[in-house]
């Protein structure tokens, strides 16, 4: 799929796509890591160590007191994130939209996403992999009795049923919430020079916010990195 989109041998279609906050944690990184051990592993990745320090540890700041697990647990998830999900979703996004300026796609909006809500029906500390589709298919059973989630299912569910209906989780395909009414931030096009990432922590219009910056710096160093392996193992 890399390789595809990387020619643009795709079906030209719109795409809604995104990344959670901890995907990253399917890696199954010990949350007691030390210093020790996240350099070894970044090593053991042909990581370079002092740029992932520079990336994921120099002037971050974690919520180690809250959850109790180490910085460097933070930093390993984080960056196995980054790498099987984050920079590749990003990745997709720019060069779709590259292809859309050139003319070699006609219809291939991109609409991306960043997840960030933590769930509370189940006493959450980390934004799973996947930890927005109980909200995406509005799972009643689970959301019900906690408000937070209520709201961020109502939002999530009305941006995925307005783009299977209308290809744009803008448009309003008449069910869910009136996101204007309810004051949410326009959720638009995203472009390889005009970044907008739409950020969601929770389904308020003060938990929805437009980055118009993601994952640069982080992105920079490690997508040439996938591209190498990806082409030494697959090409």
């Amino acid at each position: 799929p890399f390789l595809s989109v990387q020619r643009g041998e795709v079906a030209d279609v719109p795409i809604l796509l995104g990344t959670n906050l901890d995907d990253g944690s399917v890696g199954m990184v010990p949350t007691t890591l030390n210093q020790k051990q996240l350099d070894r592993w970044w090593e053991h990745n042909k990581l370079d160590v002092q740029t992932m320090d520079s990336l994921y540890l120099d002037g971050k700041s974690y919520p180690t007191d809250e959850t109790g697990y180490t910085e460097y647990f933070y930093a390993a998830m984080r960056s196995y994130g980054d790498v099987a999900f984050g920079c590749t979703a990003k990745y997709t996004a720019d060069t779709l939209s590259k292809h859309m300026e050139k003319g070699t796609l006609k219809k291939a909006k991109s609409y991306m996403y960043y997840f960030q809500h933590m769930s509370q029906f189940n006493n959450a500390t980390l934004v799973r992999h996947a930890s927005e589709l109980p909200y995406a298919f509005h799972l009643n059973y689970l959301v019900e009795g906690y408000p937070q989630d209520v709201q961020t299912a109502d939002l999530t569910a009305t941006y995925w049923g307005n783009f299977l209906v209308k290809q744009d989780p803008q448009q309003p395909s008449g069910f869910g919430l009136n996101l204007e009414e309810a004051g949410i931030a326009p959720w638009d096009t995203y472009s390889h020079d005009d970044v907008k990432v739409q950020s969601i922590e929770q389904g308020t219009k003060d938990g929805v916010s437009v980055l118009t910056s993601f994952k640069q710096d982080e992105c920079d160093y490690l997508l040439p990195l996938i591209e190498q392996d990806i082409r030494q193992y697959f090409e």
